[in-house]
């Protein structure tokens, strides 16, 4: 077993902060959690991907709520979050609140959802499309930049199916005024599907750059992966 994690090099993520140069060691379980965000957090995914890296890097550099990217990234990322599982109470509070409304079949649905949370959560690497992984590798290779450089958040379109572009894009800086948050553009726009980014005024977050994997293969990140699974069984 020890030889096979030797056959990789995990990612480096570097960066500098107020003239601090800071890195951080990417693990293999900040891989899979990001890997499993990217994949379940909508598009335009390139744009998702380096918010969630800009956002972490920025609190890593300060206080340090969360020690580890997945940590976060469990903490910000609804489809991975346990506090919006069946039994979190993110979930069951908002299920209280379409129940209260009236919204019966609102509520149904959001059970649903806290449901396949759990098992976005766990799902292997192996069985996330390969374009996701792909693209995650990519990142992690330093092969990308990010369109968004300046955001730390982002969030889904509250645009309906019948808005105009223009409308949707209204119903954004309306959205991103109440939270006293920048709005981004974003060459796909602002309608549904398409997630919303923001800055926080007069923040700039870092744009970490990571070292090359070795190996050149994320398929054997999965394969690692799938060994160290086996022998937690």
């Amino acid at each position: 077993m020890r030889a096979l994690e030797n056959l990789v090099s995990l990612p480096v993520m570097t960066w500098t902060h107020n003239g601090r140069k800071l890195r951080y060691n990417l693990s293999l379980v900040d891989i899979e959690d990001f890997t499993r965000a990217v994949w379940r957090e909508g598009e335009p995914r390139l744009a998702v991907a380096h918010t969630l890296l800009q956002r972490f890097a920025c609190l890593y550099s300060g206080k340090r709520p969360y020690e580890t990217f997945s940590e976060f990234l469990r903490a910000y990322v609804q489809p991975i979050n346990p506090r919006w599982f069946p039994t979190g109470e993110l979930h069951k509070k908002e299920v209280a609140r379409l129940v209260k409304a009236g919204k019966t079949n609102e509520a149904k649905e959001e059970q649903a959802r806290a449901a396949r949370r759990v098992e976005y959560s766990t799902t292997p690497m192996s069985s996330i499309p390969v374009a996701y992984r792909d693209l995650v590798s990519q990142i992690l290779s330093g092969l990308t930049r990010s369109p968004v450089p300046t955001a730390q958040h982002f969030s889904e379109s509250k645009a309906s199916s019948t808005d105009t572009q223009e409308v949707a894009e209204r119903k954004a800086y309306t959205w991103g005024a109440q939270k006293k948050l920048d709005v981004l553009a974003v060459a796909e726009g602002y309608k549904p599907g398409i997630n919303w980014f923001f800055a926080i005024p007069g923040a700039v977050p870092p744009n970490p750059t990571f070292s090359a994997t070795d190996m050149r293969s994320y398929a054997l990140l999965v394969l690692l992966g799938l060994v160290l699974l086996a022998r937690k069984k």
